[in-house]
């Protein structure tokens, strides 16, 4: 009598066996997580700006000035840059490009992006450095924004002229021969 049970669960399981074995190619169906659940282990991708991922896609930004302050508030993004002494217009116009691309084309829910740029410097007695340039800039107005790779800084500088509200203060005019 034990031969017959014996022989019995061991077809149990390596029937057992075979069904696990049938269901791990299709377990990533099995495993999909629905529209309700929060991504814990893995990254998802948002086209919504929001408090929580705000310093982590501000950080991945490609800017060569320094960030100095971010406001995310009803649907606008507020941004201040610091400009070191010495930097090129063509430094300047890369970042509020970027960050205007980044706020306008990248994110459904950000219609306007407020950027400052500040002089720092180490002479400057002022705490927040002195405003050098400041831009205005809608989702209304923004049209095709594409890399910069292919475009000169004066494309870009051209592109923000006609399609964002850019005030220059009279230390830009001085500096940059505006």
């Amino acid at each position: 009598m034990k031969w017959p049970a014996t022989i019995l669960t061991a077809c149990l399981v390596t029937a057992a066996f075979a069904l696990i074995f049938s269901i791990l190619p299709q377990w990533d169906k099995f495993n999909s997580m629905n529209e309700d659940e929060l991504s814990v282990f893995k990254e998802a991708h948002s086209n919504r700006l929001t408090d929580i991922n705000l310093v982590d896609k501000m950080t991945q930004l490609p800017l060569q000035l320094t960030i100095r302050r971010v406001d995310w508030n009803n649907a606008i993004l507020s941004v201040d840059l610091g400009a070191p002494t010495g930097s090129t217009a063509s430094r300047v116009y890369h970042d509020l490009y970027e960050l205007t691309k980044f706020g306008l084309q990248n994110h459904t829910n950000v219609s306007q992006v407020l950027i400052r740029v500040m002089e720092t410097s180490s002479v400057s007695r002022e705490r927040n450095g002195s405003l050098l340039v400041a831009m205005d800039a809608r989702k209304d107005n923004a049209k095709g924004q594409a890399s910069t790779g292919g475009m000169s800084g004066q494309d870009i500088r051209q592109y923000l002229q006609s399609n964002f509200r850019l005030t220059y203060t009279q230390k830009w005019k001085d500096v940059y021969a505006y």
